[in-house]
């Protein structure tokens, strides 16, 4: 066991460093650091300060050596060895289930954050750490975040496995995924709220069936939750961390969410990765038949796109504190449903 010290509610430090080495090891911390310079001695000060405050008030002993540990969803540990580039993960009995779960598809993707080694007597999972800092995505005129943003979304296609699933079938199971959680969760959520979820998510389904005429549906690996937190930039790249939520889904669901999460990229970003999206799944495929999945029919994208982000927003509302709040849910199902009213595309 290590002794680490509290320097607030989410970072700790190793108490047998040094202090000039903590100030050292929290400074080439990248992603928990501003890229400024000044900035970043600014916050390594006020960490020092706290440090010296808590040096015996707020120590908690953690099962993994490191530098600095930070603590994450459902009182897990992510502790990071800075020279040795590794990042451990420390999870509980009851998170066990979840935590394995998320590593499922590790294999299915040469993009997928790299994994050295699962501990399960421990339960520590040890990757490699990425040290970049945080793209800023305010900048959204910027050329080189674009063509970043661009290579980062065309590479998670690229170097993603194919499943072919039967469209008909797979819809269905989104539908009874979303039925059997809001299920499940009834004491916790407005009947009224429910039932609009619930029929919408039926309707969706109905008009995807009709509307989509093919009998297989192309899927590769999606992230399932791009945002500033869950990218650094390294060696001039874009890396995804953090993949808990990734599953199998259609090719554009990542670039669709990114967008409704960043809209403030103009419109001709998106066409140009839509269509980078396309001509790089032709090529994937070998064949001119898939590739029309990704534009032969938007009002069907957005459809199976829907199904798979209620199922995910629902998957985050059960199991994340974050994701609690119900009526965001029912917000971006109001909103889905004006907006296909209108005939517009979200």
């Amino acid at each position: 066991m290590n002794t680490f010290v509290s320097l607030g509610d989410l970072i700790s430090v190793n108490k047998k460093l040094s202090f000039l080495s903590m100030a050292l090891k929290l400074f080439s911390c990248k992603p928990l650091m501003p890229k400024n310079p000044i900035k970043r001695i600014e916050i390594v000060y006020k960490y020092l300060i706290l440090f010296r405050l808590n040096i015996s008030s707020n120590e908690h002993l953690l099962r993994s050596d490191g530098d600095v540990a930070l603590r994450v969803a459902d009182s897990n540990y992510k502790v990071i060895n800075i020279k040795d580039r590794v990042i451990h993960t420390i999870f509980e009995e009851e998170n066990e289930d979840k935590i394995y779960s998320s590593l499922k598809h590790k294999d299915s993707s040469s993009v997928y954050e790299k994994i050295c080694n699962i501990d399960k007597e421990n339960r520590i999972i040890t990757g490699v750490f990425y040290n970049g800092h945080h793209p800023n995505l305010n900048k959204t005129k910027s050329k080189i975040l674009k063509k970043r943003l661009r290579d980062m979304f065309i590479n998670l296609l690229v170097k993603s496995d194919i499943k072919y699933v039967n469209a008909d079938l797979y819809s269905k199971s989104l539908v009874a995924n979303i039925l059997t959680t809001l299920e499940r969760n009834s004491k916790n959520i407005m009947e009224e709220e429910s039932d609009l979820v619930r029929n919408f998510a039926i309707e969706t389904h109905q008009r995807f069936i009709k509307n989509f005429h093919d009998e297989f549906l192309l899927l590769t690996l999606s992230h399932g939750d791009i945002k500033q937190d869950n990218l650094l930039v390294e060696n001039n790249k874009i890396i995804l961390i953090d993949w808990e939520f990734c599953e199998f889904r259609s090719p554009t669901y990542d670039i669709m969410k990114f967008k409704s999460r960043f809209p403030e990229f103009e419109d001709k970003f998106y066409l140009h990765v839509n269509k980078c999206l396309s001509e790089n799944l032709s090529s994937k495929t070998k064949t001119k038949k898939h590739s029309k999945l990704t534009h032969r029919d938007m009002d069907s994208q957005l459809d199976i796109y829907y199904l798979e982000d209620i199922s995910l927003r629902l998957l985050q509302f059960e199991n994340r504190e974050f994701a609690k709040d119900f009526s965001k849910i029912v917000k971006f199902v109001s909103r889905t449903m004006q907006v296909n009213q209108k005939g517009n595309v979200v």
